[in-house]
């Protein structure tokens, strides 16, 4: 039928604020990354801008913060992160995003992965 199979692929991407600016109240600060099962090739994390890359084995764990607590500021791209595709086997990734400011009365689903407040 001449369709192809593609494999999953994450693009380069930041998961929250990562221009430098001052960290909004709801926004993520930190990433973790539960490698459940790993490819056998191919599916590392790259880190772009860092020059970093992960290939954890199954039940590694991989964590990255984007919010200096020195100044209050994000990221300014070091965190940039992508997931290469899989060429063998499976990857499976269970994935935590730390905010700052949100608790049970200030839920974190009222912002975006920026802090900016969602407008229902």
């Amino acid at each position: 039928n001449g369709s192809s199979t593609l494999k999953d692929e994450y693009r380069p991407h930041c998961d929250g604020g990562c221009d430098g600016s001052p960290h909004l109240h709801g926004g993520r600060v930190a990433t973790m990354l539960l490698y459940c099962r790993t490819a056998t090739s191919g599916g590392t994390t790259t880190f772009t801008h860092a020059r970093a890359t992960a290939a954890p084995e199954p039940n590694d764990v991989v964590f990255f913060s984007y919010y200096d607590t020195h100044t209050g500021l994000m990221d300014t791209g070091l965190t940039t992160h992508s997931g290469c595709p899989v060429t063998d086997g499976d990857k499976w990734v269970v994935t935590l995003w730390m905010r700052r400011g949100v608790n049970a009365n200030d839920t974190w689903d009222q912002y975006d992965p920026t802090g900016a407040r969602h407008e229902y």
